[in-house]
Order: structure tokens, then C-alpha cells, then sequence
């Protein structure tokens, strides 16, 4: 059969040459041969359109994609997903191809504010949110919002952290309709005040955890000149501790006495204190009256050093684009991850993944092909 030229559109062409190529995939080595055609006209040869490849590359899409998927899972290095990669019978590949591959698909993926318009997760509505920042880069951070009741992050970006672009995260956030009913930061008013401005009305707690380094960073000054720490340093702090992890309102509001009243609080040295205490008290105080509200930001704290574990030295970023490259897939892939050893509190989440937990129908689903659209 004639083909048409691919340069001149003759159709004065004849038979030239056989060509043999071979593809690489999961099963194995496959050879494969392709007619060559000679125009007459051009007096050139030519491969028909059918028959041109895309890629000069013998590795086939499905072996990108298990490379990319081992990185990810295992948190192991690209050498390492390289030997395991030979262990299927897959040779000739090295750690900077495998690179290459993972950054490309990563820049395919979508983000996760696409993934949860597309499968529309139904969250908790009681929120944690804080940044984190990258390695590599001098001012960019990942800004992350964590649904406290699926542990599912239904947004992500890349910026600076600042009031603008925690406005537009939550604007994501609004753009999803996700109902946020509680708010736990680590004190930063940008986080408050862009979610005030997008939500208006909503409980807010201040994260206990980051309160106590802040009031102790006020007494460094006073006991460092000490060779230890005075038992009054002492007391103050775990007065604030045991006011702060309070089982009750109760029971919490007998240590807040202790620290308005306590004679030896009432010093110079813990004025300063006192004052960053009372001033945060109506920030620290609402989670004693709504258990569902948390009095920390650990869960996200935790999030965020889970981050930081599958982030290898070959991926400290050049550029924000890698940078959110390289979070959205990680995000995708915690997205799917089932849980495998809770806490007792939380046993019913094992065995669950946080877009389970969110009430989507993950079973059959490839966690890199939903990303990739496919």
C-alpha cells in the first residue's frame, strides 16, 4: 500500500528498509520492526506518522510510572529504586534517568486542590494549619491546611508565608466549600486574620505547644545566668503545662489561679510572661468547651516532618516550580496512603487512608494515574 510523504505529500514513494526498535516495559524486552518508505520526489526516506515515536527512549510510560510510585512509597534513594528496578528485570537505567522521570511526571500531576475537586472528599470542617520550609530555597515554605477529623489535606501551596498567600490558601479552601468550624495555628496572626477574612465567623485556639516556647523565651533571660534552672523557672512552667493539658474546664481553671496568684509569680522576672500568658488566655481557652477543636498543631507539626523524610538530598530545590512539583506528589501519594499503625484513640482509622476517611471510594484506584488524569 502507497503511503503519502511526509514532507512533500507525494504519493511516488516505494518500500526502502526495515527498521528495529525494542521496548522496555514491566514484562520485559520486546523487539519490534517498523517499514521504512523512499520518496521519489524527495528522493529521501521517511517513517510514516503511525509508526513515528514520541519518545526515542525504549523505557515505556508503565516503567516511569513504577519508578516514580517506588520513590515515593519507600522514601528510598534513586539508586535504590534503581536495584529494585533490576530486580524485575529492568536494566540500564541510573539514579539521574530515574531523577529525570520523577520530576517530569511530577510536573504532570495535579495539585491538590484539582484532586479534591475531583473527588469531592467530605471533611471534618476543624482545621490546622501552619507552613513548613523547604530545603534549598531561602523564603519558600509549604502552606498546608490538615482536616484534624480525616488527616486529609485538601489544599497546598508553595509561597512565601504571608498574609496574602494564606488568603489565597484559604480562598481554596472556600472555592472547595469545606466547612470550617475550628482553627488551631501556632499564634501567627496572618493565618487568623486571612481566615477571618475569608470565613468571618468560626472558633479559633492558639497551638499550646508553640505558647509555652514563647513564654519560656521569656524567662530564658532571667535563669540562664543560673548554672540550673530555679525552682520557681520550674514551677511556672509546669503550672502553665498542667493548665494548658487540663482534662477539664474545671480542673484547668484551679492551675490558672495558681498562675495569677501565686506569690512568687508575682516578681518582676515573670511579668513579662504573665503578660504574653493573659494576652493569649482567650485564644487557649475555647478548646476546653469543644473537644473537637484542637489545643495543638502537632498532627500537622507531624505532617510536615513526614515531608521532610521523603525529600532526599538529590531533591533540594532550584526553583518554587520543582519545589511544587516535587510537594504536590508527595501530597497525592499521602492522600492514598492507608494508615497502618494509629494510636489507640484512633484505632478505627487503620487500614484507612485520610481520602477513606473523607468518605471517597479509593479501592482500585492508582494514586499516580488519578493524579496524572488517567
Amino acid at each position: 500500500m502507497e503511503k503519502a510523504c511526509i514532507r512533500c505529500g507525494s504519493l511516488h514513494v516505494r518500500r526502502h528498509d526495515m527498521r528495529a526498535y525494542k521496548e522496555i516495559d514491566m514484562t520485559g524486552v520486546h523487539w519490534k520492526a517498523y517499514q521504512r518508505w523512499w520518496c521519489v520526489d524527495c528522493r529521501r526516506a521517511f517513517i510514516p506518522e503511525r509508526h513515528q515515536r514520541a519518545d526515542a527512549s525504549p523505557f515505556r510510560q508503565e516503567v516511569r510510572e513504577k519508578a516514580t510510585i517506588l520513590y515515593v512509597e519507600t522514601g528510598a534513594s534513586y539508586r535504590a529504586v534503581v536495584r529494585e528496578l533490576e530486580r524485575y528485570g529492568i536494566y540500564g537505567l541510573d539514579a539521574k534517568k530515574v531523577w529525570t522521570w520523577v520530576q517530569a511526571l511530577a510536573h504532570d500531576c495535579s495539585d491538590p486542590f484539582t484532586i479534591s475537586q475531583r473527588l469531592k472528599p467530605c471533611w471534618s470542617g476543624w482545621l490546622q494549619v501552619d507552613g513548613d520550609r523547604l530545603p534549598g530555597l531561602d523564603d519558600q515554605s509549604v502552606l498546608a491546611p490538615f482536616d484534624v477529623g480525616t488527616r486529609d489535606i485538601p489544599c497546598a501551596i508553595v509561597a512565601r508565608e504571608s498574609y496574602a498567600n494564606y488568603l489565597r490558601l484559604f480562598e481554596q479552601l472556600k472555592a472547595l466549600n469545606y466547612p470550617l468550624k475550628g482553627l488551631t495555628t501556632d499564634g501567627d496572626i496572618a493565618i487568623f486574620q486571612a481566615a477571618k477574612a475569608v470565613y468571618g465567623k468560626f472558633l479559633y485556639q492558639r497551638c499550646r505547644v508553640h505558647l509555652d516556647r514563647n513564654l519560656d523565651d521569656a524567662l530564658r533571660p532571667y535563669y540562664t545566668k543560673f548554672s540550673k534552672i530555679p525552682e520557681e523557672y520550674e514551677r511556672f512552667s509546669k503550672a502553665y503545662t498542667s493548665f494548658a493539658c487540663a482534662k477539664n474546664w474545671k480542673e484547668a481553671r484551679t492551675w490558672l489561679r495558681f498562675l495569677l496568684y501565686y506569690p512568687t509569680f508575682s516578681r518582676p522576672q515573670f511579668q513579662g510572661a504573665k503578660d504574653i500568658f493573659l494576652r493569649a488566655l482567650p485564644q487557649i481557652v475555647p478548646a476546653f468547651f469543644e473537644p473537637h477543636l484542637s489545643r495543638s498543631t502537632n498532627l500537622v507539626e507531624n505532617f510536615f516532618r513526614f515531608i521532610d523524610r521523603r525529600i532526599t538530598p538529590m531533591d533540594r530545590f532550584q526553583g518554587e516550580d520543582t519545589a511544587q512539583a516535587m510537594v504536590k506528589l508527595i501530597l497525592l501519594w499521602y492522600r492514598f496512603h492507608k494508615f497502618t499503625n494509629p494510636s489507640k484513640p484512633y484505632w478505627y482509622m487503620k487500614g484507612k487512608s485520610p481520602l477513606q476517611l473523607a468518605g471517597v471510594k479509593t479501592s482500585g484506584l492508582n494514586w499516580l494515574k488519578v493524579g496524572l488524569g488517567k
